[in-house]
C-alpha cells in the first residue's frame, strides 16, 4: 500500500481515475480502455485529463512513469471503497462530460445539500445520476445508495424504499419509520441518489426532514418536476450536444452522434452511415437520448436518412418493444402521455391554445396580446407557467 506522499496521490484519485491509470500502464488505448470499462472513449479522455492533473504529467506514458515511480500499480483498487448498492451500467457513459464535471463540483460543495436534475422523461437523467454517484463514490465514507422510486406509487413508501436501499434496521420502540431513518442517518456521511421523484413529491418534506437531521447527508433527486424546496439547487438537463447546421458534424465529437453510432452498432454490428444523416436525425430529435436509442434501432431495415423521414412525417416510428424497457419508456408517445396525464385540465387547455407554436415559444408570446378575452389571457398565463415547468420538452418531434 502506498504510504507518505505516495498515499496522498493515491487518495486523490477516485477508483474510476485508478482503473483507467492502470489500463494506460498497460498501455491499451483510449479505445480500448473504452471497451473494457462500457465508456466512451471521449469520457475515457476526460478522464485522462484529470489523472495527468492530479499527477502533475502531461500525457499518457509519463502518467504510467510517473505512478509506476510511486508504486500505485501496487495497490488495490478497492482500497477503503465505502459501501453502496449503485447498479452496473449495461452501456457506456456517452457525452455529458460537462454536467458530470459540474455535478461532481457540487457534491464537494459542503453548503450545497439538494440538488435536482430536473428534465423531460427520456433525456437520460437517471444515467448521468449513476455517473456522478459513481464517480462520489470515495467522497462519502458512508456510502452511496441509489433509490428506484419509478415503481413506487404512494408517497408514503418512499421511506420504505429509502429505509431498505441504506439499510437502517427497523426498530420497534414507538418510534416512526422518519424519525428511526433520521436518528440512523444523523452521523452518516452520505449520498443519497432519488430517481424518478416527479411522481411522489409529497414526499418532499420526508426529505427535508432527512436533510434537517443529518448535517453530512446529501441528496441528488431526478425528477420531471423541481420540489419546489427552498433548499434545493435545480440543474436542467437538455438534450446531448448535436450538429445544430449541416456540416457542423466535420468539427468536433457530439455526443448525441456518439450516441447514434453506439446503439446502432448494437442493432447491427456491421452498422454504418454518412456522419451527415446521422446528424440530421440527432437535429430533429434535438439530442433526446431515449429518441436516439429509439431511432437507431431501426437501422437494420432502414437508413438514418429513411428513419429521419419517418420521425418528419411522425414521431410514432420512434418506439421499441425491447423486453427490459419499462413501459413508460417504450416510445416517444408514452413519455409524453405520462406528463400529460399529470397535468390539470387549465394546464391542459393551455397546452391546447400554445399548439400553434410550432417549435416552442417565449413566455411573452405564451401570455399573448392583453387586449384579447379575459379566458385567452388566463390560458395565456397559465402556458407561461408552465413554460418554466421542467417536465415538457419544448419541441415536440
Amino acid at each position: 500500500m502506498p504510504t507518505g506522499r505516495t498515499s496522498n496521490v493515491f487518495d486523490s484519485l477516485n477508483d474510476r481515475e485508478r482503473e483507467i491509470l492502470a489500463l494506460l500502464g498497460e498501455d491499451l488505448s483510449d479505445r480500448e480502455i473504452a471497451a473494457r470499462l462500457h465508456l466512451s472513449p471521449t469520457t475515457v479522455k476526460w478522464y485522462n485529463r484529470q489523472i495527468f492533473q492530479k499527477l502533475g504529467v502531461e500525457n499518457r506514458k509519463q502518467a504510467a512513469e510517473r505512478a509506476s515511480a510511486l508504486g500505485l500499480f501496487e495497490a488495490p483498487l478497492d482500497h477503503d471503497t465505502p459501501p453502496h448498492n449503485l447498479p452496473t451500467a449495461l452501456t457506456p457513459f456517452i457525452g455529458r462530460i460537462g454536467d458530470l464535471e459540474t455535478l461532481s463540483h457540487w457534491m464537494s460543495d459542503p453548503d450545497s445539500r439538494l440538488l435536482t436534475v430536473a428534465a423531460p422523461g427520456g433525456m437520460g437523467k437517471s444515467r448521468l445520476a449513476l455517473a456522478v454517484a459513481q464517480h462520489a463514490l470515495r467522497v462519502f465514507r458512508d456510502g452511496v445508495y441509489f433509490v428506484t422510486l419509478a415503481p413506487v406509487s404512494a408517497a408514503d413508501s418512499v421511506l420504505t424504499h429509502i429505509i431498505a436501499a441504506v439499510r437502517c434496521p427497523a426498530m420497534q420502540d414507538g418510534r416512526t419509520p422518519l424519525q428511526q431513518l433520521c436518528d440512523f442517518l444523523s452521523n452518516k456521511h452520505l449520498m443519497l441518489v432519488l430517481d424518478n421523484f416527479e411522481h411522489v413529491l409529497d414526499a418532499a418534506d420526508s426529505v427535508v426532514e432527512l436533510l434537517k437531521a443529518a448535517p453530512a447527508l446529501k441528496v441528488l433527486v431526478t425528477s420531471r418536476e423541481r420540489l419546489n424546496l427552498s433548499a434545493e439547487t435545480v440543474y436542467p438537463l437538455g438534450g446531448l450536444d448535436f450538429p445544430e447546421a449541416a456540416g457542423d458534424h466535420e468539427q468536433r465529437e457530439y455526443g448525441a452522434m456518439q450516441l447514434f453510432v453506439q446503439s446502432a452498432q448494437r442493432a447491427d454490428a456491421r452498422f454504418a452511415a454518412p456522419p451527415e444523416e446521422i446528424a440530421r436525425v440527432c437535429r430533429l430529435v434535438q439530442g433526446m437520448p431515449l429518441a436516439i436509442e429509439l431511432a437507431a434501432a431501426w437501422v437494420s431495415v432502414m437508413t438514418p436518412a429513411e428513419i429521419a423521414a419517418e420521425i418528419e412525417r411522425s414521431a410514432d416510428v420512434l418506439y421499441t418493444d425491447a423486453r427490459d424497457i419499462p413501459e413508460r419508456m417504450r416510445s416517444i408517445r408514452a413519455v409524453f402521455e405520462s406528463t400529460w396525464a399529470r397535468l390539470t385540465e387549465p394546464e391542459r387547455s393551455a397546452f391546447a391554445a400554445m399548439s400553434v407554436f410550432r417549435g416552442g415559444c417565449t413566455q411573452e408570446a405564451a401570455l399573448g396580446d392583453r387586449r384579447r378575452p379575459a379566458c385567452y389571457r388566463v390560458a395565456g398565463r397559465q402556458g407561461a407557467a408552465l413554460a418554466r415547468r421542467a417536465d415538457w420538452p419544448t419541441e415536440y418531434p
